[in-house]
């Protein structure tokens, strides 16, 4: 979700150690999203609390993303990404046949470091 070039350019007023969590966030699963292009075109343009934002309840809900605003800006980066790559996580159990989601459901529980 976050463009990779923040990976080469973090917040300059963060500690180091936060924009090198911050950083490594952005390659994760839970920063991804696949887009039509038209809108890939849109996001790229806007920074990604803006584009965020721009989209309603509905939109967020169907792409997995927590509907916490203070979660929506680069310097939480990390914490969005825990939290849908969470909420990925309760998608595909439930889409589990129930005698797999017993051990899986164990394996996935939400922790936050």
């Amino acid at each position: 979700m976050l463009h990779a070039a923040f990976s080469e350019r973090p917040c300059i007023d963060l500690p180091e150690h936060r924009a090198r969590e911050i950083a490594a966030a952005v390659k994760r699963l839970g920063n991804l999203q696949l887009l039509p292009s038209q809108e890939n075109l849109e996001k790229e343009g806007m920074p990604f609390e803006a584009w965020i934002t721009s989209r309603n309840a509905a939109y967020r809900g169907g792409h997995l993303i927590e509907d916490e605003a203070d979660l929506w800006t680069t310097k939480m980066l990390p914490e969005f990404v825990r939290s849908r790559e969470w909420l990925i996580r309760q998608k595909l159990l439930a889409l589990t046949p129930r005698t797999v989601q017993g051990n899986a459901h164990r394996n996935f529980e939400r922790t936050v470091p």
